[in-house]
């Protein structure tokens, strides 16, 4: 298991890491790869966990941010126009079906049991709603986190019961997903 994995861990990682990550974030997940993500997003009521400093939606007026970590949300805060939550997405404190999309750009590798997220964003749902992954696929990351192939993100999807209909490539470092409820 690695060593971010979980709440706490994760927690621990980015209080530290919060100073610097709008000048790594960008490197990592490019602009390019925001684009491709926001380009499938359907509806207005967007989840956004992991929300970061709010890299990926912080233009969505409907959009709800939620994070482990109060000091990257006092960072999003000034440009995020919608909702910024402090708090865990395995514990949501949402009512079910109460959004249109759920994005995990860089989240869903530091649960604990990803099916098991993937089953709670399922419920937050409404009927139709999708959710939107992006995962790195570097083996030498899984001393950090949880690294899917093409097969395990098959499998995390269809045991939580969504259909996958889209897992593409990245830049040959992360995959992106789009699943439908």
């Amino acid at each position: 298991m690695g060593i971010f994995i979980g709440s706490k861990n994760a927690q621990r990682f980015f209080k530290r890491l919060s100073r610097i990550y709008d000048r790594i974030n960008p490197y990592i997940y490019t602009a390019e790869m925001r684009e491709t993500l926001l380009k499938d997003v359907e509806g207005e009521h967007v989840l956004d966990v992991g929300v970061g400093t709010g890299y990926t939606t912080k233009h969505l007026d409907k959009a709800v941010g939620i994070d482990l970590i109060k000091e990257m949300l006092l960072r999003a805060k000034p440009e995020y126009m919608g909702s910024l939550v402090l708090g865990d997405a395995s514990k949501a404190p949402f009512k079910p079906q109460s959004f249109d999309a759920v994005i995990c750009a860089g989240s869903l590798y530091y649960f604990n049991s990803p099916i098991g997220a993937v089953k709670g964003f399922r419920g937050l749902l409404r009927k139709g709603g999708i959710i939107l992954t992006i995962t790195p696929n570097w083996r030498i990351l899984g001393v950090f986190v949880h690294i899917f192939k093409k097969k395990d993100l098959q499998e995390i999807f269809r045991k939580a019961d969504m259909h996958l209909e889209k897992l593409q490539n990245m830049r040959g470092i992360a995959y992106y997903c789009k699943a439908r409820r």
